[in-house]
């Protein structure tokens, strides 16, 4: 088989050079020219809201955002680029830049169908297009923005990306092209290289450091309501009470609003609680352990074990 090449591109550099787009240069020029040759091509977005990512050209901040801020949370400059974009926006681009260009949108509703009979010039998806029955072959396949994932505080951002990049190779004959704000970031540098053991070795000292698992069960305890200021009241009552009553060295994190926004206000605390190892039985006298601690916590309050997410 034809290995994959993989190029990475610094969108900081588009920005200053005046590209606003979430297009770069270079992959508009690929795109045009695939158009050309009949090539078949993927755009991946890691994302379908209207969230959105800040760049400040003033101090170089850049970070992900559910609105636009209107200055820079930084330095609260007003010399900021907000691209808030979803692929029905990037569809319209694309349309723009090749006007005769077929394209489809590949979104979760599909995911039974096989894409290997659609006659589409480009598609453009989120990761809807990893669950096809019959995964469709592209010629060029653009992430176009690794940092979705890593602006998310989460443990397990970095292996999401990772895997999602593994992913896109896997449906990629040609080139995966990655656009991103800081292509130096050594977790791009890693997925993109596809260096498995460097990953592994350097995000298992990391969650060592942080507590992270395999190194802790994690708990997360979320309480929801209809009034904000009310949830968050008792989110830090709890909080409060759980620390007065942590006899055995565990760590308590929060309360916090979860950074993806719901239709109910919510906030979350997290118990980190140390083990030996990651076995069954490891994780089983983790979680005896903060049972004690898990009985201040009232009946209205969701418990997640090992959750899959700390951000939601």
């Amino acid at each position: 088989p034809v290995e994959t090449k993989t190029e990475l591109v610094n969108m900081s550099d588009e920005k200053l050079a005046g590209n606003k787009s979430p297009l770069s240069d270079q992959l508009q020029t690929y795109l045009k020219l695939g158009f050309s040759k009949n090539k078949k091509m993927l755009l991946f977005l890691n994302k379908k809201a209207q969230s959105g990512h800040v760049y400040c050209r003033n101090c170089k901040y850049s970070d992900f955002a559910r609105t636009n801020p209107g200055v820079c949370p930084n330095c609260k400059s007003q010399e900021i680029f907000f691209n808030s974009q979803n692929i029905k926006s990037i569809s319209t681009l694309v349309q723009k830049i090749i006007p005769k260009a077929n394209i489809r949108l590949i979104v979760a509703r599909e995911k039974t169908k096989s894409l290997e009979s659609t006659s589409s010039t480009i598609d453009i998806a989120t990761s809807a297009v990893f669950y096809k029955l019959l995964a469709k072959k592209y010629d060029l396949v653009a992430h176009l923005s690794c940092d979705t994932l890593l602006n998310i505080t989460d443990f397990s951002s970095s292996e999401k990306l990772y895997s999602q990049l593994t992913n896109l190779k896997k449906i990629t004959t040609g080139l995966l092209f990655i656009q991103s704000y800081n292509p130096q970031n050594p977790i791009i540098q890693l997925s993109s290289s596809g260096n498995y053991e460097s990953f592994y070795t350097s995000q298992l000292q990391l969650r060592k450091a942080l507590l992270y698992p395999p190194f802790s069960l994690m708990v997360k305890l979320t309480k929801k309501g209809k009034t904000e200021e009310i949830v968050e009241k008792k989110a830090q009552e709890i909080f409060e009470i759980l620390e007065r009553n942590n006899q055995q060295n565990i760590s308590i994190l929060g309360p916090y609003k979860p950074i993806f926004s719901s239709k109910s206000a919510k906030y979350n605390i997290i118990l980190k609680i140390p083990t030996a190892g990651y076995s069954l039985e490891s994780k089983q006298k983790a979680l005896k352990k903060a049972s004690s601690l898990l009985s201040f916590v009232p009946s209205d309050w969701q418990v997640e074990v090992e959750p899959e997410s700390i951000s939601d």
